[in-house]
């Protein structure tokens, strides 16, 4: 049996083969080669299928709501907080318009991806290398949806350079703040709001935006939550959670809704509220994989200058999920990490950890 030093070596290599096969990366190289129990040729080929060139005739002079918008609808600052297993990758893959103007893109489309992650601007260490190489790192997995925490208006402005070819929804354009992008090719926005959470002293908000996607009605909703675990930043927390739940029950029942974001939430916290049956934990839903399971992970990520001899792990990263009523509707297929990859500044491009999820369009 190889050594896991000879083991580690020949899974580089791999890697590294893939990028060049593939004209990608070696974060995304991980992530196919997982799901292939790195076998190469089944993992580019796999690669191959998965992103086979669309119809290059997607409008995307289209009239949407995007960053003007977003300020205009009562979007607040958010405010300013830190918030963070093993490095390891697991799943199957990859304007305000009316709505009889609204143009489904993906109707025929019977996949779905999904990307929520902290990047961490508030860490001037490195920002310019991080946010760079994060960008890279979405571009390869091109997913519909992309929710993002902690940004700030200068990582803000190189995303939406890099990926242009998404709609960004920007909860603010000062401080730090949330970030969803919508890509253009996919999925159809329909409106979009921010909600500020009142009593936080963090100024931390939810956005909500309303789109079409895969001919499913999509409810997106994303959130940095209340951080810290000082009591009244715990009950503030509650409250904030509760707001999302309660949103995601009162959708309208044709909808998809989706929950996301740094959350901040511990295990007992969740079991103390008791989240309906009918709201799904995606990660749960995709078998709870351990290697999947913490994203804020001090004991494999070393980007904070943590003072402390115990290095904690926790899941602050979540992904909610409530189906609509009738079919069709998203099954996951997959849960995995991004971002675990170290960079040539010796940093990773977050403290925390990013959630890539697959859904696959059902009937049933």
């Amino acid at each position: 049996m190889a050594s896991d030093d000879g083991k580690s070596a020949l899974n580089q290599q791999l890697c590294k083969d893939f990028a060049d096969i593939t004209g990608t990366d070696p974060e995304l190289a991980l992530y196919y080669l997982e799901q292939k129990s790195w076998k190469l040729e089944d993992a580019v080929n796999m690669f191959f299928d998965s992103n086979r060139p669309s119809r290059p005739d997607d409008d995307t002079s289209q009239t949407v709501e995007g960053v003007e918008s977003a300020k205009d609808e009562g979007g607040g600052s958010q405010g300013n907080a830190p918030a963070k297993q093993e490095a390891a990758v697991t799943t199957d893959l990859p304007s305000q318009a009316s709505s009889s103007e609204v143009n489904d893109l993906t109707s025929s489309s019977k996949r779905f991806r999904l990307i929520t992650w902290n990047i961490d601007g508030l860490d001037q260490s490195c920002l310019n290398g991080r946010a760079q190489a994060i960008c890279r790192i979405l571009n390869s997995f091109n997913p519909d949806v992309i929710f993002l925490q902690e940004v700030i208006p200068e990582t803000c402005k190189l995303i939406c350079s890099q990926l242009s070819n998404y709609k960004p929804f920007p909860a603010s354009d000062h401080a730090y703040f949330t970030l969803i992008l919508l890509k253009k090719s996919t999925v159809t926005c329909l409106s979009s709001k921010i909600e500020s959470f009142p009593d936080s002293a963090m100024l931390r908000a939810l956005q909500i935006v309303d789109c079409k996607c895969a001919g499913l009605d999509l409810r997106l909703m994303s959130s940095h939550l209340e951080s810290t675990g000082q009591p009244k930043a715990i009950e503030e927390r509650q409250k904030q959670f509760s707001r999302a739940v309660y949103l995601m029950k009162t959708a309208p029942a044709e909808h998809t809704v989706f929950f996301g974001g740094d959350t901040n939430l511990r295990d007992k916290e969740v079991a103390r509220f008791g989240v309906p049956s009918y709201i799904h934990d995606v990660w749960e839903m995709c078998g709870s994989p351990s290697g999947a399971k913490y994203t804020w992970d001090l004991t494999q990520n070393d980007n904070l200058d943590w003072p402390h001899p115990n290095r904690p792990r926790l899941r602050f990263d979540r992904l909610f999920l409530r189906h609509p009523k009738t079919a069709p509707r998203l099954e996951p297929k997959t849960f995995n990490l991004l971002g675990t990859e170290r960079l040539p500044c010796h940093k990773f491009p977050s403290d925390h950890w990013g959630i890539v999820c697959d859904f696959e369009v059902t009937s049933s």
